[in-house]
């Protein structure tokens, strides 16, 4: 009984819980969508309904829907190429059906709205009886048929995208406008604007619409929100569109993409933008930046550095945000070098510094800039004169007539050449000396009136620049004492024949008599001041007393002598004079007796005193000569009796008798003595008898004070030397013998004449040699030098070489010798010490560029550098200088072959560079490139196919590929999108009649081209055939651009399309075969080389593709006659010629064989053909080539018996 209930309870179970029914799906498929839209395909996306299938039905949005039936469910055929599956009617054609839930629909109509409705449905047993388990009413489909926009979807396709890049240019700009004008041949143009400062370019996307503003901003975002590609026109392809809201001095990319297509909704259109497009890269206006007008400046040569403030510093205007820098330039950098700046944005003053040359003095125009960066009216420019005043540079020598005047003279004229920059000259002059023409000019007159022995005239120009005076040069002027005035005494009346005359004795100078009548007198001497005067009786003379020294005017006075013997006047005397009171021992003296004697007998006694011989006489002659032999003073007496009585004349001391002095018996004084020592005193003790001393002194000493005397004072000269001081007594007798005193003069050290080296030097050059030229004498040798300037060999010579370092200063360098006499005079050299660069600081910049689109004024600056007057700026290879090239900010422009490295920049100025910035790395996107994998030729076209596989690089936008015109010309022959299938077929080529060489290149974005690729050519196979025996030569030129590792022939019969292999492996060198296995009974044969390649070439797109791995030549056919013998063939090939060869217009071909009709093709030599005719028989035929350019041309010549190519050459 259990067992039984058990097995009811089971079959219970199985009727009420076996398989149930289909039924119709609950809930319908939704979230249909449609991606991936080319010109032919769609991509349908959907999430599946409750049903376990579902079934897509697509068709052109304004055909009638039509949904499909449970009915028909089992005739429906699907096909995911459109039309190719089932058509409900109205064109809604099945494209789907089955428990997916995406399919690509390829086979649509470019720029055709499609709508796609995805059905839920389930497939199985209508009825079902769970308790025999099994199906009663057949399986079936139930289809739940509901539309709405969740399982529906339209979208365009995608038009047929256009093939002429569209133009665009700038029409005007403004600050804040500008005006672009576009035209083209598509429907449409899209323009739109970004900014290359703040956004990166993009590309408009297939299939949406973006809509424009002209207020840049307002537009739709190319690339979407934040990208900053602002649309600003999509209409008609020519239009002039003036855009507005722009930033000013701002630079933007404009472009233009054509497109193609219809607006169905924002999110449904059918535009396809073209790969290529045109731009245009402009700049709104720039307001110029500010700066105030410069005084001009006025300083002195040798000036320190001045620094001048600017003020007034700004970009221009409160709407624009840049920053400015400053420089300066001078136009006379021998005089100003050019000035430095220290200025910070962005604040609105700066400073400008400046320092002349040493020793330079004239005018320079400094040039300031204030530059922003802007993109155009980037600068401001400011000038300003300084003048340097000059330095009166130093005098010359000073001239004159002679170099000893009288210390009363008027006229005496100086003159010095020409002092460069002074304008008045300051001369030096003795005390009491008066100028009396030229004052302050290079030449004076003079008038002295002085007391002084010797003087340095000097004289040094200035000017009323304020900037100081010049060196003096001196002139040694001697001066003679004016000498003593003449007083020759008072007139005399005599009343004998002789008498003495009372003349002054100078003491300035000396004296001489002369008189005016000849043979009336006689003086006893000529240079006595109290010399006898003889004359005759009765008569009268006048003699003349002149005292004179050196050069100056002598003074003359006279006196009157009137002998008048015999007057009455003339009373009774005793008298007598001597023709000289001082005489010398041993030596004669004449008296002369004057007396006046009474009339009557007169005598004379004479007394000449000791020593005289005679000692007395009673002589009554008028003229008594005696000789004295001692010394000493003699008293003389003449007693004389007249008739008057006696008269007696006493004249004690009257006669001094002396001797020659004796010689003195020691100088004192100093010696050694040093050159320019002044006042340096010598004397001597008294010498009997001398009344006068000559002293004598080695050259350069003279005479200072004591002239004559016993005691002087001597000067010595810095041109002294040493020598003897001697000195003798003197008087009358003569001159004592003389006595020296051996002097010897130490030198000073002389002046160096000049210090000869550098004195515009550089901070932190090294090994500057100084010299000092001619300074002598020295023992010892000081130099001074300016701050920062290192003596490091030569100290305490006359040679020293020195190091300049970093922080050295301008300065003046000196130099001068010490010995025992003391210190030289100081030699001076100005020195200007220019300053190095400072360090540069960090750059700043972009670090990551592009060149799609290229970036432009990129900008790279530091702050400016102390004392850099220029820049020197390094960056990688392929960057070029747009502006700033020489500032602390500059501006690059990236061309298409830039590439990596590094930015840096240092400071300049005439002394060199400063230390490098940090360096800034720099890296930027490079060209695309790209590779040919094969090139062939296509069996069922013929026409060569090129093939590449693509790299995967992201910035590539298509391919443009090349055939070779020449070894230097390549032609453009076809461009093939990135997104495309990466193979071209070259329809402009034969390859029947040449091979063809080909290249390719990547393109990017921008429409820039990356580098060619390396060559691929394509075989080209010939054959000629021979009948007997039997055989086809076959020949071709080797593949280029690749390895070959052998070739094949392959040979096909009577056009049958069986391509059978007759050998597989010819070497890689090979490039002929011939083929003697014709088979017996063939019609025709064609032939074709192929390579296998070991790597095949996968050229994908969005729908993949099978790959390639084979190259083949053109196909060689070849319709063969029967000809009897090799003679017949051979005349088969003479048969056709072809002439003239060159040819200027026309050429005649000529048959001889027979044929009956034949067809002409002419070719250029890219493979297009440019003639064709259909001929019968003639003796000739004559082509027109006239209207052909010169070249080659390939004349094919077909014929029944098989085709003939010929060259023939065009004038």
């Amino acid at each position: 009984m259990k067992q039984l209930l058990s097995i009811i309870f089971i079959a219970l179970a199985v009727n009420l819980f076996g398989q149930t029914p289909i039924v119709t799906p609950s809930s319908q498929a939704s979230n249909v969508t449609m991606t991936n839209i080319t010109t032919t395909s769609i991509k349908i996306d959907w999430t599946a309904g409750s049903g376990i299938y579902e079934i897509v039905v697509m068709r052109p949005a304004t055909a009638t829907r039509v949904a499909p039936t449970n009915a028909n469910m089992p005739g429906y055929s699907a096909s995911s190429v459109y039309a190719s599956g089932s058509n409900l009617g109205s064109t809604n054609y099945v494209v789907y059906k089955g428990s997916g839930t995406s399919v690509t629909v390829t086979g649509l109509t470019a720029g055709i709205n499609y709508e796609a409705v995805v059905y839920s449905y389930n497939y199985g047993c209508t009825l079902w009886d769970n308790f025999l388990n099994v199906c009663l009413g057949g399986n079936g489909y139930l289809v739940k048929t509901t539309y709405s926009t969740s399982n529906s979807e339209q979208h365009y396709t995608l038009a047929t995208q256009p093939t002429v890049v569209p133009t665009l240019s700038v029409v005007s700009t403004g600050t804040t406008t500008a005006s672009l004008a576009c035209s083209g041949t598509s429907q449409w143009n899209l323009m739109y604007l970004y900014n290359p400062a703040t956004s990166s370019w993009s590309q408009p996307v297939d299939g949406n619409y973006y809509s424009p503003s002209t207020s840049f901003g307002s537009g739709s975002q190319i690339g979407g929100t934040g990208s900053g590609n602002y649309a600003v026109y999509n209409g008609a392809p020519t239009a002039t569109v003036n855009i507005t809201n722009l930033a000013p001095a701002t630079s933007y990319y404009g472009l233009v993409y054509a497109h193609n297509g219809s607006y169905g909704t924002s999110t449904n259109t059918s535009y396809n933008y073209f790969s290529s497009y045109a731009y245009v890269y402009f700049s709104t206006y720039n307001t110029p930046p500010t700066l105030n007008t410069i005084s001009n400046y006025t300083i002195c040569q040798d000036a320190a550095t001045t620094n001048l403030s600017l003020s007034g510093i700004g970009d221009g205007s409160s709407a624009e945000t840049q920053t400015v820098s400053i420089s300066a330039t001078s136009s006379n950098t021998s005089l100003i070098p050019n000035p430095t700046i220290s200025y910070t944005h962005p604040n609105s003053t700066g400073t400008l510094s400046f320092k002349p040359n040493a020793g330079q003095s004239g005018t320079a125009v400094i040039t300031v800039t204030a530059y922003d960066g802007g993109p155009n009216n980037a600068t401001t420019i400011k000038t300003f004169t300084v003048t340097v005043k000059g330095i009166p540079t130093a005098a010359g020598s000073i001239s004159t007539a002679t170099t000893t005047i009288c210390q009363v003279k008027n006229g005496v004229v100086f003159t010095v050449p020409t002092i460069t920059n002074a304008t008045s000259y300051n001369w030096s002059l003795p005390p009491n000396a008066t100028v009396t023409a030229g004052a302050n000019t290079r030449s004076i007159t003079v008038n002295f009136s002085i007391t002084a022995l010797s003087y340095n005239v000097s004289v040094y120009g200035s000017n009323t620049n304020g900037c100081g005076n010049g060196t003096s040069s001196s002139l040694l002027v001697n001066f003679d004492k004016v000498p003593t005035v003449s007083n020759a005494g008072a007139n005399q009346q005599i009343c004998n024949n002789l008498t003495a005359l009372t003349a002054n004795a100078p003491s300035i100078g000396t004296g001489a008599w002369t008189y005016c009548s000849t043979g009336l007198g006689n003086l006893s001497s000529t240079t006595t001041p109290n010399t006898n005067l003889s004359v005759v009786n009765n008569q009268t003379v006048t003699a003349a007393w002149t005292i004179s020294n050196g050069v100056c005017p002598a003074s003359t006075s006279s006196v009157t002598v009137a002998n008048i013997n015999g007057s009455p006047s003339c009373t009774p005397y005793a008298d007598f004079v001597a023709n000289s009171t001082e005489i010398c021992v041993n030596s004669v003296v004449t008296y002369s007796n004057t007396s006046v004697a009474a009339v009557g007998v007169n005598t004379y006694t004479w007394n000449f005193g000791a020593g005289a011989t005679p000692a007395t006489s009673t002589s009554t002659a008028a003229a008594i000569t005696v000789t004295y032999s001692s010394v000493g003073t003699k008293t003389v007496t003449l007693a004389m009796n007249s008739g008057a009585g006696a008269l007696t004349m006493t004249k004690n001391a009257y006669i001094n008798v002396i001797t020659v002095p004796t010689a003195p018996t020691v100088i004192f004084g100093n010696s050694p003595i040093c050159q320019g020592q002044t006042a340096e005193a010598y004397f001597i003790n008294t010498v009997a008898n001398a009344t006068g001393y000559n002293w004598t002194f080695p050259s350069g000493v003279s005479l200072n004070t004591g002239i004559n005397t016993n005691a002087i004072t001597a000067n010595f000269s810095t041109t002294a030397v040493s020598g003897n001081i001697g000195v003798a007594a003197t008087n009358a007798c003569g001159s004592s013998s003389v006595t020296v005193k051996s002097i010897t003069v130490s030198p000073l050290p002389s002046q160096a004449t000049a210090i000869t080296g550098s004195n515009t030097v550089c901070q932190g050059v090294n090994g500057i040699t100084y010299i000092a030229n001619n300074l002598n004498n020295g023992l010892s040798y000081t130099w001074s030098t300016p701050n920062g300037c290192n003596i490091i060999s030569g100290l305490n010579t006359r040679t020293i070489t020195v190091n300049y370092d970093n922080s050295a200063t301008s300065g003046v360098m000196s130099v001068y010798g010490t010995n025992g006499c003391g210190d030289g005079q100081i030699r001076n050299k100005s020195i200007t010490v220019n300053p190095l660069p400072d360090a540069a600081g960090n750059i700043t910049g972009s670090t990551s560029n592009q060149v799609c689109p290229l970036s432009t004024n990129i900008n790279y600056s530091i702050s400016p550098v102390s004392n850099a007057t220029s820049y020197a700026w390094v960056y990688p290879t392929g960057y070029t200088v747009a502006s700033g090239g020489a500032s602390n900010s500059i501006f690059l422009d990236a061309t298409l072959g830039a590439s990596n490295g590094v930015v840096k920049v240092v400071g300049k100025n005439a002394c060199g560079n400063g230390d490098t910035s940090s360096v800034l790395a720099v890296n930027i996107s490079g060209l695309p490139t790209q590779q040919i994998c094969v090139v062939t030729v296509d069996s069922s076209s013929t026409y060569n196919e090129i093939f590449w596989q693509k790299n995967g690089v992201s910035n590539v936008d298509s391919f443009r590929v090349y055939r070779m015109q020449s070894l230097s010309v390549d032609t453009l022959i076809g461009t093939v999108g990135y997104a495309d299938l990466s193979r071209l077929v070259d329809s402009t080529a034969n390859p029947n009649v040449t091979s063809f060489t080909y290249k390719i290149a990547a393109v990017d974005f921008c429409g820039n081209e990356g580098p060619k690729s390396l060559i691929h050519q394509t075989i080209h196979l010939q054959s000629i055939y021979t009948p007997s025996p039997q055989k086809m030569d076959l020949s071709w030129n080797p593949y280029d651009g690749a390895t070959v590792l052998n070739y094949r022939v392959l040979r096909d019969t009577n056009n049958s399309g069986n391509w059978v292999p007759i050998i597989n492996n010819l070497a890689p060198n090979a490039t002929s075969y011939t083929d003697f296995g014709i088979p017996a009974g063939a019609n025709s044969v064609q032939y074709r080389v192929d390579v296998i390649w070991l790597n095949s070439c996968d050229p994908t797109a969005k729908v993949a593709q099978s790959i390639v791995n084979t190259t083949k030549s053109n196909t060689k056919d070849y319709a063969i006659n029967i000809v009897t013998s090799v003679a017949e063939q051979n005349e088969f090939l003479n048969a056709i010629s072809l002439y003239p060869n060159p040819t200027k217009d026309v050429f005649d071909i000529e048959l001889k064989s027979g044929i009956e009709s034949f067809d002409v093709e002419i070719y250029n030599q890219l493979g297009s053909v440019l003639k064709s005719s259909h001929l019968t028989y003639t003796d000739k035929a004559t082509i027109d080539i006239s209207e052909f350019s010169s070249g080659i041309y390939y004349v094919v010549i077909k014929t029944p018996m098989g085709s003939i190519t010929k060259r023939v050459s065009k004038l």
